[in-house]
């Protein structure tokens, strides 16, 4: 009997809570207008604005166990646990979507990252690959949050922005060295464009620059 092929990665195991809640956030921006989440959706599929809910209270949770709450650290537990299901089950529905109109663009923009063959053990070195950079508007005027997608728990991501020419090297400003993917910056410039670029940092050595990303602070 045929079975669905797994072409979108669906496993968050290796991630730390901060990053799945990250990661969480990320494909619901993504799924808002995705060809796939459109018109009437079986009863399975999560939409966006639960999968917000969702990490929202995943991270209400952890911190809450972080101050020796047993309780809610049971309930981190059930939360990430739901969460873990309802991305493998919207990926599920995009890949069958996918593969009913034969369309393989529908993967595409998906907030997946694609699913890797396996060709063996293959060691790949951290500073070798560059992160994945998104960029929006926090909670309140003034501040926008950089969300850097990482290929490994621990990693150590630099976070670069300008408000000048982005193609003039100089211009570049450290905003520091992160070992989170989820970094908020306060009390911006309202109205100015800001522009954005991360690497990784491994053993005192860095990576290579990401694509840069704009935003206009609201």
């Amino acid at each position: 009997m045929p079975i669905v092929p797994e072409l979108l990665e669906t496993n968050f195991t290796g991630l730390s809570i901060n990053d799945f809640i990250v990661n969480v956030h990320h494909i619901a921006d993504q799924l808002e207008n995705h060809v796939a989440f459109r018109d009437a959706l079986p009863e399975y599929v999560t939409k966006s604005p639960r999968l917000r809910e969702l990490a929202d209270e995943l991270g209400k949770a952890r911190d809450a166990a972080a101050g020796g709450d047993r309780d809610r650290a049971a309930e981190k537990k059930v939360l990430l646990a739901a969460g873990q299901l309802a991305l493998a089950m919207n990926a599920h529905h995009i890949v069958m979507l996918s593969l009913s109109r034969n369309d393989p663009g529908i993967l595409a923009n998906c907030g997946y990252d694609p699913k890797q063959k396996s060709s063996g053990r293959q060691v790949v070195n951290l500073l070798d690959l560059s992160p994945e950079v998104f960029t929006k508007h926090g909670g309140v005027p003034g501040t926008v949050i950089v969300l850097a997608k990482r290929t490994r728990q621990n990693a150590s991501t630099e976070l670069q922005m300008t408000d000048q020419d982005p193609s003039v090297e100089t211009s570049w400003n450290s905003q520091g060295i992160y070992a989170k993917s989820r970094i908020e910056l306060k009390g911006l410039e309202p109205a100015k464009r800001l522009h954005f670029r991360a690497r990784y940092h491994q053993e005192g050595s860095a990576g290579r620059w990401s694509s840069r990303v704009s935003i206009i602070v609201l």
